[in-house]
């Protein structure tokens, strides 16, 4: 749990709520619900939910919480914040008072709700998570039968997904993935779509109809980088960031360019990486993919605790700024009283008693957030290596094909022939002379 302006035990942040309630709104805050005509609104629930897949732990959730509601509501708002650790997808409940610590008032409706969602998907894509892209108020993109299906597990759709996800791992390109699916009893038909057919079921679904990632350019896209451990995909690469990756594993030394690029100067740059590393067999390069893995699961364990931490600090130096601002205020109201109350226990909790000890305070966070850089270029150093060896895998794939060389002796043909024309093109014409009869 965390809290922003009030404290996070339940009986204590609903007093403070209820103080701040009725001091901007001039209305009782247990006031019973009327028997005709609309409620007041008390206070806004809001619930950001992860797709388990994104393997968004409890602790980068509340982190991810406290920014979207610094930057819905702003520092200002009054706000409780918990995040299930008991369920199997992550999920946060968020409740924010209706009225600000500065009178302001907070509306919930279609506009705001929308709004929140905008501000959601930043948010989550700072912090390098997919938005959701569902459409319409609802945020839904399936009728009510298939939800119902697909609660009760009946779903065709979901079980072709479900059977692509499952075979995408061990297939190679995706007329591959196609015969797999074909030899497994699935009916296929491929034209400027796939479509599917289970066996049982009545029609043909195309597989651009279960999402984003099961159109054709995506399962190619998939199939090609289909290494995920760890919670990091290197789905997460097209070919402009592996290229980028191969820069930084061999410093600088080849700057592949998607435009310009032939796979002739990406073999360079494998065996280049091959031979820094003194890499000798493709059992090596999968035993340093799944190291690398391990590091990233751990890495991200400690960066999720560590921004934890970070976003409690710069709380705690909020509270405390407001408190020493406002604590030698003449004629204090009883309301003001509660509020320094309140920045007064939360600086209690953390041994904050005086300027000196915020201004260590802040110099500490100011350190940690020095940290948490030196963390994210590790990871992303990791994250450029993991694709780099993902890659060596994929090639290493086609060479066993046993056609690779023969396309790269090709492709260099093609080239020199290119290079040729060009220089063709490039020299000066004879100029004619003229000839009088």
């Amino acid at each position: 749990m965390s809290s922003l302006n009030c404290l996070t035990d339940p009986k204590a942040a609903y007093d403070i709520m209820k103080l701040v309630y009725e001091q901007h709104s001039g209305k009782r805050f247990d006031a019973p619900v009327p028997k005709e005509g609309k409620a007041r609104v008390k206070a806004i629930h809001y619930i950001i939910s992860f797709d388990p897949k994104d393997n968004v732990s409890p602790s980068k959730a509340m982190v991810i919480g406290r920014e979207f509601v610094k930057k819905m509501f702003g520092m200002d708002c009054q706000c409780v914040i918990a995040s299930h650790t008991d369920t199997d997808n992550t999920h946060l409940h968020i409740l924010v008072n209706s009225y600000d610590i500065s009178g302001k008032k907070l509306y919930s409706n279609w506009h705001t709700l929308n709004h929140a969602k905008e501000i959601s998907d930043e948010v989550c894509e700072i912090f390098g998570i997919e938005p959701y892209k569902g459409k319409g108020r609802g945020g839904g993109t399936i009728a009510y039968n298939e939800w119902l299906h697909r609660k009760d597990g009946t779903s065709w759709k979901k079980q072709i997904g479900e059977k692509i996800d499952e075979l995408i791992l061990h297939v190679r390109s995706v007329d591959d993935l196609i015969e797999t699916l074909r030899a497994q009893g699935y009916e296929i038909k491929h034209g400027k779509y796939i479509s599917v057919r289970a066996p049982g079921q009545e029609r043909f679904i195309r597989t651009k109809t279960l999402g984003e990632d099961y159109t054709e350019e995506s399962l190619a896209t998939r199939i090609r980088f289909n290494y995920v451990e760890g919670g990091f995909s290197i789905a997460q690469y097209d070919t402009s960031d592996l290229y980028r990756a191969y820069a930084e594993v061999t410093d600088g030394i080849y700057q592949l360019d998607e435009r310009l690029t032939d796979e002739l100067d990406r073999m360079y740059a494998i065996l280049y990486v091959l031979n820094e590393k003194d890499i000798n067999s493709i059992g090596e390069v999968e035993g340093k993919s799944q190291q690398i893995s391990k590091e990233l699961e751990r890495l991200q364990k400690e960066v999720d605790q560590v921004s934890f931490e970070q976003t409690k600090r710069e709380e705690v130096i909020y509270h405390a700024e407001q408190y020493f601002r406002y604590k030698d205020t003449e004629n204090p109201t009883d309301y003001e009283l509660q509020m320094l109350e309140t920045f007064r226990k939360s600086m209690e909790e953390n041994n904050i008693h005086s300027e000196t000890d915020v201004d260590k305070l802040r110099n500490k966070s100011k350190q940690y957030e020095e940290f948490l850089s030196q963390l994210e270029g590790y990871k992303q150093s990791l994250l450029s290596y993991r694709a780099v060896y993902a890659d060596i895998q994929v090639t290493y794939a086609q060479i066993s094909k046993g056609d690779y060389i023969s396309n790269l002796v090709g492709q260099e043909r093609r080239r020199k022939a290119a290079g040729q024309q060009t220089k063709e093109k490039q020299k000066p014409s004879t100029p004619k002379k003229n000839l009088r009869r």
